[in-house]
């Protein structure tokens, strides 16, 4: 989770039976098919950084350091990177794929398998390069042969919007879901009145007896 997403209900057993009903799949939140607005998402521009970590040579205009615009991966770091995207391409990863930021969850499978795979051992090795987390992680569940879900629709998990909410605050929750974002942007709420609402309905449900209400 992002800072700018917020637990509004719960969540875990949701998305332990999720991966239960689902052992394929390595990832769930928003993911490369639709937002939780059915709106279609376009992850060409995700797999920008992925294209170019694939290539031997590449030049960035946003540099990975400042005056660095040429990228050359035949050895050091850069290489084991494209190494681990070449690895996930020939399990038919596209460039781009991704369970959008703010909020996803992973599985317990999906970490086994990097860490049986090698990818966990160097915790610095994307230290710097230019690639969103959440583009990365799409990458490794699919470089270990898993897929990504979406988990977006009504009364699912996320609700996941990249600017502002996707709903009214009680919208979201008359939707059913549980992980929202973004709070800090929204053209009609500010972040305060935001977690205030929640706040208050939370207080509610603890004064009425309601236990782990998000958990």
């Amino acid at each position: 989770m992002d800072s700018d997403a917020l637990v509004i209900a719960p969540f875990a057993q949701k998305i332990q039976q999720a991966f239960e009903i689902s052992p394929e799949v390595g990832i769930i939140g928003s993911a490369h098919k639709l937002s939780c607005n059915g709106e279609k998402r376009n992850v060409f521009n995700d797999g920008y950084s992925m294209r170019k970590l694939h290539s031997p040579f590449a030049v960035w205009r946003e540099p990975l350091k400042p005056g660095q615009h040429i990228q050359v991966s035949l050895w050091g770091k850069l290489k084991t990177i494209r190494t681990h995207v070449r690895e996930a391409i020939n399990q038919g990863y596209c460039f781009g794929e991704n369970c959008q930021g703010g909020a996803y969850a992973v599985s317990i499978q999906l970490i086994r398998r990097m860490a049986v795979r090698g990818y966990l051992q160097d915790p610095m090795l994307w230290v710097d390069v230019p690639c969103c987390e959440d583009v990365m992680m799409g990458m490794y569940a699919r470089a270990v042969g898993l897929q990504l879900k979406d988990f977006n629709d009504k009364n699912n998990i996320f609700g996941i919007q990249h600017v502002g909410l996707a709903d009214t605050p009680n919208g979201m929750l008359e939707r059913g879901y549980s992980l929202i974002h973004s709070i800090k942007n929204d053209p009609n709420f500010s972040e305060e009145q935001i977690r205030t609402f929640y706040r208050e309905r939370r207080a509610v449900l603890v004064h009425h007896g309601v236990k782990n209400t998000f958990t």
